[in-house]
């Protein structure tokens, strides 16, 4: 077993440790991997973030999770691990780590680690809604990303229900209702993906915003291409190529 084999047999045994919530034995493996490329180094912080987790020590998970170059959406990310106690901190750093794992494409790990938070959230004076609300649209895309279309549908319904008229971003509620537009579209609910589709090309335009315009608009020729409707998939096709241009 060459060297590149046997750090990849590590990581995989720290893995399964993890899992297992054995920490010292994962501590042990973890010394024996060396960090000498910026892909590994990424994953070494993950592991051994996960393995702080494991061991509870929060506030080493807090400077950890602050370490990676992950930002979540929607949400004043640095508030949300600076303010409350460490006990309420621990739902955020749990999403981060999930967010952490799913760049890295450990994308079941990923879910495990957010539902953790979840379960946290759920429990006696833990609810702290911009959370809540991130943590479903995050198990939505992880959800569809492996292609478990039912379960993204659930998670993307369940932030679509927590989002409030007193939220202030149009952008991050279009990406909301982007992920529930691509679930439907998926499980071949075109008409439910066409409206929701529209609503997310009407919040993306009255917020002047570019960002996933050419996408959804792609997508929505592609539904109405699927619906029958070749005059409309011809109009959303051109009118990609000009936000585009």
């Amino acid at each position: 077993m060459n060297e590149e084999q046997q750090d990849a047999s590590h990581r995989r045994e720290v893995h399964r440790l993890l899992t297992q919530g054995k920490s010292d034995e994962a501590q042990n493996v973890l010394t024996q991997i060396p960090g000498e490329t910026p892909a590994l180094r990424n994953e070494l912080h993950y592991l051994h973030t996960w393995h702080a987790v494991v061991q509870e020590a929060w506030e080493q998970v807090l400077q950890q999770v602050r370490a990676f170059p992950v930002i979540l959406d929607g949400v004043d990310q640095e508030c949300l691990l600076t303010n409350g106690s460490l006990r309420r901190r621990q739902p955020i750093c749990l999403l981060l780590l999930g967010e952490m794992a799913r760049a890295l494409g450990y994308r079941a790990e990923a879910s495990e680690h957010i539902q953790h938070g979840l379960a946290l959230l759920n429990e006696r004076r833990m609810n702290i809604p911009e959370v809540r609300l991130l943590t479903h649209v995050y198990l939505g895309r992880i959800a569809l990303e492996m292609n478990q279309t039912t379960q993204a549908l659930v998670q993307y319904e369940t932030a679509n229900r927590l989002w409030t008229e007193k939220e202030t971003n149009p952008v991050f509620h279009a990406a909301i209702l982007l992920g529930l537009c691509e679930t439907y579209t998926r499980r071949a609910q075109f008409e439910q993906a066409l409206t929701t589709g529209k609503q997310v090309l009407r919040l993306l335009q009255s917020s002047a915003s570019m960002v996933c315009q050419e996408h959804i608009l792609l997508l929505l020729s592609r539904i109405s291409l699927s619906l029958g409707e070749n005059a409309s998939a011809l109009v959303y096709a051109q009118n990609a190529r000009c936000v585009a241009s």
